[in-house]
């Protein structure tokens, strides 16, 4: 199953990310806006907050990217 954008797959599960191919457990979905006025449209987006599976570092990717892991 593919990720369709914002909430098509619940925080707390266990997810592929596309773009990098690593797996992780998505903590959250936030559009982080653009505090420095940087974003030529006014805002960034909505990206999915991912932690990895043994804890670490958190990193984001775009939702579309996000796909259930089989296990």
């Amino acid at each position: 199953m593919s990720g369709k954008g914002r909430g098509a797959i619940e925080p707390g599960t266990k997810v592929l990310d596309i773009a990098t191919g690593r797996v992780g457990i998505l903590r959250a979905y936030m559009d982080p806006g653009d505090p420095y006025g940087w974003c030529v449209q006014g805002r960034t987006g909505d990206l999915a907050y991912i932690r990895p599976c043994g804890g670490g570092v958190e990193w984001t990717t775009d939702p579309d990217q996000l796909e259930l892991t089989q296990d």
